[in-house]
């Protein structure tokens, strides 16, 4: 919604003048809380979390998707951690960057530490 007033406070267009495609992805489901980037040839990356699966996505400005990888095991939580949050970020270079954060608790919220990964085009995590 937040979007939605800017876009129409800067021009007499409205949101719906702006969105270039629609789909729907069975299956996926993408928060709107930082799990998603665009990089420098204006693909769409986005970590879907739907029932216990985490996948990291990768559609392109048509709206066809070129990704739909399983993030590997390596980046679970581990106990402590309960579980994770995900935040993709397009550095100035235009790559793509994943930061998964650790947590666990419950009416107190305690942080496990962090994970930091460069996503490379084909969908694979670097160091």
């Amino acid at each position: 919604m937040f979007a939605a007033r800017c876009l129409c406070a800067q021009s007499s267009a409205t949101f719906a003048d702006h969105v270039l495609w629609e789909r729907d992805f069975p299956n996926l489901s993408v928060s709107v809380t930082g799990a998603a980037a665009a990089d420098h040839y204006g693909n769409l990356w986005a970590v879907s979390e739907f029932r216990g699966s985490e996948r990291l996505l990768c559609i392109r400005p048509d709206g066809e998707m070129l990704s739909n990888t399983e993030l590997p095991q390596a980046i679970k939580p581990i106990l402590p951690a309960e579980s994770s949050l995900f935040t993709l970020a397009v550095s100035p270079s235009g790559n793509i960057a994943l930061l998964i954060r650790y947590m666990h608790g419950g009416r107190e919220l305690y942080f496990d530490g962090a994970k930091f990964a460069v996503v490379h085009s084909d969908g694979s995590l670097g160091r």
